[in-house]
Formats: C-alpha cells, structure tokens, sequence
C-alpha cells in the first residue's frame, strides 16, 4: 500500500495516539462520513463540545497529505475564527508521522502554501471572515467553519447579509469542488437547515438520539418515553439556567415500564433522554452544568439537540 493511500479514520488514529486521546465511537462515525461523503455540498452538524472542528482540522492535514495540490477556502463568521482551522492543520501538519516535509519553514494562519503546491495564486489553504473580500480566489474545498453566529443571525437583515457574503462561493469554487458547512444552527431560519432542505448530504448527531419534552407538569405525575435506553441509562432532567436539575432515579422519580412516575408533579418542563452520543465526556454531572449555564430551552435544543425553533416559540 503506498503512504498516500492511508484512509481518513487511519491516519486519525494516528494523530489521536500520538496526542494520548481516547477516540469514541462518535469520532469514529464522523471520520468515516467525512471521507466517505462525496456529495458537492454536505453539512456536519454536530452538538456543541463534540471536537467536530479539531477532527475537521485533522481532516484537511488528510486532505493535503493525499493531494498537495489542493486548495482550499475556509470561511467562518470573522477572519480570527476562521484562522484557528488554519492553524490547527499547520499544528497537524508539522507534527503527523505522515506529513514530514510538507510544510515551509514558516506558515501562514491566513494563509500557506505547502510543499508541492502548484498554485502561486491560490493557498492551500486560506482563512477569510465572511466580511472579506474573496472574489478572484478559486478553491477546490470551501469549508464554511462556524459562519453562523449569535451576533449575524439576530435580524432578517443579518441572515440576509451573511448569505449575500457567502454566494460568492459558487463563483470561486471550481469543477467538482466540495463544500462543507460545519456548525450548529443558531436561528430557525439556520443556514445548515436551508443547504439540507436544497439536498445537501448530512451528518446531524444530537447529544441525545432520543428525547421527549413535557411542559404541562402542573398536575400529572405519570410521564411516558416510547424508547429504549442505551447502556448509559434514562437522563431525566427538569428546568432551565438557574432552576436547572438533573434528576436521580430512586431519589427524585421510580420508572414503572416505559414511565417515568413523580409522587409530586414536577411542576417545571420535563426532558425524558436516552442515548447519549458522548457518555464518557458527557458525564451526568457535566450535563448538568450546561444545562446550568444555558438561558433558554431553545439554546438547548439549537446547541445540544441541533432543534433552533422561531424566536415567538421561544421559551425561559
């Protein structure tokens, strides 16, 4: 087997014991769908504290290591975020077994050409914020790395803008170039849901593959789930920010079959979740500490659960 023909998930593995990470099973999905993901346009949209960008960076050291004539555009919300990807992949590319040489003395974070580059126009990689100026670049990947933001979604006008700066993209991208959005939504009207429902390819992980919400907890004490959980256990949560609590089978509620049953009722919107895609990371205990620290179901459900509802459903 000739080294370039390493796959993806490979030479993450590599990377991964050379950083001493332990590699979970959600990594492992998202290294297979990036490689094996061929579509012209894809979303990974994964929950908030999964490593999607670190894996991604890793991803485009891959990307060059196989072809190091590849160029590519990577877009976020402002130049300084989108130079972490760009920096990121440097750090992999110095440093991974595989990438020996590929890299000049001293890289760019805008952006770096690497050794065996073809192009003296267009970088390998270069990091551009969406206010930018990138008419005359070409790219054989856009990688659009958290270009949707709390600060240019709040209004229709900035939704408008954001998507008005980035329509460049169909004029920069050459024959069969891929692009990649890779965050969580942040708005009903999120950009991620307007490229899945326009057909592109995507990986939508959830913190939790199941969940079911009650808000009319004033006077029942009986709630049921219609699924099974995993090995990790029900997580039973009531509240929001401050009255946030996660709680403790036996202590707080007993399971009878498929339900979950108060001697009091809860008096407080109740999620019902099994299945968690990071039950090592994702402890109970952590869980619970965002769940703390966030101020909205909403913000829940759009960082954790990838759910963004319109702003009148939108509840303390």
């Amino acid at each position: 087997m000739e080294k370039r023909d390493v796959n993806f998930l490979t030479f993450f593995l590599i990377w991964a014991k050379l950083q001493r990470w332990v590699v979970p099973l959600l990594h492992v999905r998202i290294c297979v769908w990036l490689e094996e993901c061929t579509d012209p346009v894809r979303v990974l949209m994964v929950f908030r504290g999964a490593s999607k960008s670190t894996i991604y960076a890793v991803y485009k050291a891959w990307k060059l290591y196989r072809d190091r004539t590849r160029r590519s555009l990577v877009w976020a919300a402002d130049g300084a975020l989108a130079k972490k990807l760009t920096r990121d992949t440097i750090h992999v590319l110095r440093r991974h077994p595989l990438c020996v040489g590929m890299l000049p003395t001293k890289p760019g974070a805008s952006s770096f050409w690497v050794n065996g580059s073809m192009d003296a126009r267009n970088a390998s990689m270069e990091a551009v914020g969406v206010n930018s100026n990138a008419t005359g670049a070409r790219a054989d990947d856009i990688d659009y790395d958290d270009i949707e933001v709390p600060k240019n979604i709040k209004t229709v006008e900035g939704r408008m803008t954001l998507r008005q700066k980035i329509e460049d993209s169909t004029h920069i991208a050459v024959p069969d170039a891929q692009e990649t959005y890779i965050g969580t939504p942040h708005t009903h009207a999120s950009i991620y849901t307007e490229q899945i429902e326009g057909g592109a390819a995507v990986l939508k992980i959830p913190l939790f593959e199941h969940v079911v919400r009650y808000e009319q907890t004033k006077t029942r004490t009986r709630f049921h789930f219609n699924f099974k959980p995993g090995p990790d256990g029900l997580y039973v949560m009531v509240g929001i920010h401050k009255a946030a609590r996660m709680l403790i089978e036996g202590r707080d509620y007993r399971l009878d079959g498929n339900d979950v049953v108060f001697d009091d009722p809860p008096d407080a919107t109740l999620d019902i979740c099994a299945n968690c895609a990071w039950p090592e990371r994702f402890t109970r205990a952590e869980i619970a500490l965002r769940r703390s620290k966030t101020r909205t179901f909403n913000s829940w459900d759009s960082q954790y659960q990838l759910e963004a509802k319109p702003i009148g459903e939108v509840r303390l």
